[in-house]
This record gives C-alpha cells, sequence and structure tokens, in this order.
C-alpha cells in the first residue's frame, strides 16, 4: 500500500483579497485519508508563490 498525496491551489481566486485557496489531499491504498481547503494566511504576488504556500501547508500535515 502506498501513501500518495496530492496538492493544489489557485492563485489570487478571492476577488475580495486577492487571497489564493489551497488544498490537499492524502491517499493511503487509494482510499482518502486526510484532505483540506484552506485561504492561504497571505497574498502570494506570483503563481509560483501560491504552489509553495499550497506544497508547504501539505507537506506539514504529511509528516
Amino acid at each position: 500500500m502506498d501513501l500518495v498525496g496530492y496538492t493544489d491551489s489557485n492563485w489570487c481566486g478571492d476577488k475580495d483579497d486577492m487571497k489564493s485557496t489551497a488544498g490537499y489531499i492524502f491517499l493511503y491504498g487509494g482510499a482518502p485519508i486526510s484532505w483540506c481547503s484552506t485561504k492561504e494566511p497571505v497574498v502570494a504576488l506570483p503563481t509560483c508563490e501560491a504552489e509553495y504556500i499550497a506544497a508547504s501547508l501539505s507537506a506539514c500535515q504529511g509528516v
């Protein structure tokens, strides 16, 4: 059985405050065991920064 994690974000998804939404899901043996979708705490200027924030949030959960 494998533990697999996926993460993604939408850059500046909230038009009111320009914050991105980040989400992740962890699968164990193909079944979801942990997931979350949340607004990022800071405004990410470039798209890659939003992705790094999302990856950091999911890495903390994975550990």
